[in-house]
């Protein structure tokens, strides 16, 4: 609905407002400067000597459509890079948000990070903004400036049914649209390979995946043809050289499809692929919502993972915690959210697990209440698989804390037969849909080593900020027995929340102190020396006889060590010095880091205790650093974006380019993350009429930066 601008006459001429307002329909989502001279010349027409004050009267904020207010629909969009996810580099993820209005347009949102956590997509919303182009920029005390009218209505996705019904067998219709541009009219899918991978491979395809997953309660068909819909190509007017308009590319497919005949009406998901173009992103799902966007293929691994964000499904993430002095350890209350650390779940980066966690099943309801078991008391409990379903638990889940909001926050534990090594335990946020994996061996705390994160049997994982631990005992290839103690039966609001009763400090403790070791070896026996200090921060001296510096990773003698010996007893509050000569093992996979992890040992309980050191060297041939990139530009300038390219490396084989921006206040900024071509858009957070200076770095796959590219200074457009 449009609405006029208040205009202010002076007094002798209030007579005359009623016939102007009759006469002009002032839209203020829309008047620019050219509409205020059209304005003016009608006015004069109508009041004469009058024209001049009326239009120094209009208020500039609405001349130049600053003021925005609109209801409709919000779109929130997934936008990531799958290659970046499983080569274990820095995850590629975005967010984006739009107003669908109610007269169909949609604008583009820049929201304030509190906003884009709490907001749900498909909610009815009205958003109130300064519109500047095609962006409504919302300031941070959003409060007032947005209205949640309506949350997504029951049905729009599986997530919003009530999950207390029996779930009933549901194929989800979905229509597959092949599309190419006027730059580029190759088809890199064919229509048999699409059906494949989305439909009919019965081990791989997005199809097979939702069948095991939903234990035959869903599955994914066409409307006219059961092995599925297949449409195009189409080739639609646009350029994928552009500036990667997703959504117009969705709504020409959608025009194409439908002159040739379809009803796209009928179909739960529609899905967009087209030949590769250079647009920093491998797909892009709305969350809730039907709509799945592949850049250069199909693959039904990584669609599985966008259409579980049209089903309402957010990332599976991983949670790195700190102890109180920084040091890395599995649990406690100061952890931080690793964007899709979680490698058991097809929502972080387990494309190939074939498996969504027991709580994101729930959400689906493809787990019903019963096969959920709340546990609030000490005791050894039973598990069986994830894979399995029936009148058993596969579910655990344990009240951790309640937050000051009167949130409670639960520890979630299940177990796979295909992962039979250890339970996998995660912290879960119901209200907003959010799971987090703990990686139970933080000794080995770097992204691969989210591998080994399942407990293993026999081994005990401590919360001592809320005092419960989780030790599996037993296992069959069909369920778990886990001993859970959980001391206190209160837990208090409020972040971080404790039980009732504290536990003591340990008599034994132990703090690292500092390492000397290389930063980067050669792989397969390369000799090198390291020293590793220890602080006894306990009440008990650590005997040379009975206490040693032990290596944690698996296996033990990963570096050719696997225990350091004390030269003397070490009394509490004074340091030790452990040296040792080492040997490089292989490289691993993609030549990436590997721990070098150490932690106290008691020889005579064999129990290990206190901080561990855990070091990331870098094992591989490759140890030096690339060429630096050369001729920086700018291709393009806009409002709220800056297109930039560049000459690559001379260094063959280099992994990326880390494009980096100075903010006018001097802080330096990564804009966006690695890219593998040598051309950037950088769209994220931009302000009108700003300065910005960018530098380009190349790196090789250890991560080692070269010298910064010669730097270029930009400012955006008003």
């Amino acid at each position: 609905m449009n609405e006029q601008p208040d205009i202010q006459l002076p007094e002798s001429s209030n007579s005359l407002k009623s016939k102007i307002t009759k006469r002009l329909r002032i839209d203020r989502l829309h008047i620019s400067s050219r509409a205020k001279a059209v304005v003016a010349v009608v006015l004069f027409a109508v009041v004469g000597s009058v024209l001049l004050f009326i239009t120094n009267a209009l208020p500039t904020n609405v001349i130049n459509s600053a003021n925005f207010s609109a209801e409709g629909e919000l779109k929130r969009y997934i936008i990531e890079d799958f290659e970046k996810i499983k080569g274990g580099k820095e995850g590629f993820h975005r967010e984006e948000f739009f107003l669908k209005t109610n007269t169909g347009d949609q604008v583009k949102l820049n929201l304030p990070e509190e906003a884009q956590q709490k907001l749900k997509g498909g909610s009815r919303v009205r958003i109130s903004g300064n519109k500047t182009g095609d962006t409504v920029t919302v300031e941070q005390n959003y409060a007032a400036s947005i209205q949640v009218l309506a949350e997504p209505p029951a049905g729009t996705d599986l997530t919003t049914t009530d999950p207390s019904t029996t779930t009933a067998s549901t194929n989800r219709k979905v229509a597959v649209i092949l599309i190419n541009f006027t730059d580029d009219t190759s088809q890199p899918v064919t229509v048999d390979a699409a059906r494949r991978e989305v439909f009919t491979d019965p081990n791989y395809s997005a199809n097979a995946f939702y069948k095991r997953s939903s234990y035959n309660l869903l599955g994914l068909t066409g409307h006219t043809n059961v092995d599925g819909d297949i449409f195009g190509y189409y080739t639609i007017g646009a350029t994928k050289s552009g500036n990667c308009d997703y959504t117009l590319w969705g709504r020409l497919a959608d025009q194409a499809a439908q002159s040739a005949g379809a009803d796209l009406s009928v179909y739960n998901h529609i899905i967009y692929a087209f030949p590769s173009a250079n647009c920093g992103f491998g797909g892009i799902a709305d969350l809730p919502g039907s709509h799945v966007w592949l850049n250069g293929s199909i693959s039904g691994t990584p669609l599985s993972h966008e259409l579980g964000h049209n089903l309402g499904l957010y990332h599976a993430n991983g949670f790195a915690c700190k102890d109180t002095y920084g040091f890395t350890v599995s649990i406690s209350d100061r952890c931080s959210s690793l964007e899709y650390y979680d490698m058991f779940d097809t929502m972080g980066s387990g494309f190939n697990l074939d498996d969504f966690n027991g709580y994101y099943k729930r959400r689906l309801n493809w787990l019903v209440p019963s096969n959920t078991q709340t546990v609030t008391t000490s005791g050894d409990y039973t598990i069986n698989s994830l894979e399995s379903t029936g009148s058993g638990v596969n579910e655990i889940r344990i009240p951790r804390y309640v937050t000051a909001a009167g949130i409670t926050q639960y520890l979630h534990l299940e177990y796979r037969q295909r992962n039979g090594e250890g339970v996998l335990v995660r912290q879960v946020d119901e209200t907003f849909g959010r799971s987090y994996l703990f990686d139970t061996t933080d000794e080995t705390a770097f992204f691969w080593q989210f591998k080994d994160a399942p407990l293993a049997i026999g081994r005990t994982l401590t919360d001592a900020t809320y005092n419960i631990t989780i030790t599996p005992i037993s296992s069959t290839p069909s369920s778990v027995k886990i001993r859970i103690t959980i001391t206190g039966t209160t837990i208090t609001k409020g972040k971080p929340s404790k039980r009732t009763t504290t536990t003591p400090a340990p008599p034994e403790n132990a703090q690292y102190v500092s390492t000397t070791a290389p930063l980067a070896v050669k792989p397969g026996g390369q000799v090198f020396s390291a020293s590793i200090t220890m602080k006894n921060t306990g009440t008990t001296t650590w005997t040379a006889a009975d206490y040693q510096l032990g290596a944690i990773v698996i296996p033990s003698n990963k570096w050719g060590q696997t225990r350091l010996s004390l030269s003397r007893d070490v009394a509490p509050g004074a340091t030790a010095t452990f040296t040792g000569t080492f040997t490089s093992p292989e490289a691993m996979e993609f030549d990436r880091a590997q721990s070098f992890s150490w932690r106290m040992l008691k020889n005579s309980t064999n129990t290990w205790f206190g901080g561990a050191l855990t070091k990331a060297i870098t094992v591989s041939n490759d140890l030096t650093a690339p060429a630096q990139p050369m001729d920086l530009k700018t291709t393009a300038v806009t409002s709220s974006s800056v297109s930039l390219s560049w000459t690559a490396s001379s260094t063959p084989g280099v992994a990326g380019y880390r494009v980096y921006r100075v903010n006018s206040g001097g802080a330096l900024y990564l804009a966006g993350y690695t890219t593998y071509t040598t051309v950037f858009t950088d769209a994220i957070g931009l302000s009108p009429s700003t300065p910005y200076t960018y530098y380009i770095v190349a790196i090789n796959y250890n991560g080692l930066e070269s010298l910064q590219s010669t730097s270029v200074n930009v400012t955006t457009l008003k």
